[in-house]
């Protein structure tokens, strides 16, 4: 079956919208591409007002073979930027179920540190 670069979005963009879905950050895409590539932003934990949450962005940028998928997480709206334990990975440019993972092990590490 051979799909468009748009219908070939749709699927990752679904793959990762359940992972983030089932896990409570709230990842909204901000800047949008046609590949896996992008940078997603949410915060934890809801019950928390936002400006009191911890802020995440998930930022995948292409590599040398693929792409590399970063998290970052800030702990106060002027903090700056820091990863918090959850490793880089460096994945193949199509692998939304690579990146659905990461996800996921963001969102874990994120409720490990601060309980929902």
């Amino acid at each position: 079956m051979i799909m468009s670069p748009w219908s070939r979005k749709i699927v990752m963009f679904g793959v990762i919208e359940l992972a983030c879905r089932a896990a409570s950050i709230a990842f909204s895409l901000s800047l949008d591409t046609s590949s896996l590539e992008g940078r997603w932003e949410g915060s934890w934990p809801p019950r928390l007002a936002l400006n009191r949450r911890r802020h995440y962005i998930v930022e995948v940028t292409p590599a040398r073979r693929g792409v590399v998928a970063v998290a970052l997480q800030r702990t106060a709206p002027t903090a700056p930027w820091r990863r918090f334990g959850v490793g880089d990975a460096r994945l193949r440019a199509t692998d939304s179920k690579a990146l659905a993972q990461f996800f996921s092990a963001v969102n874990a590490r994120a409720a490990q540190l601060l309980p929902a």
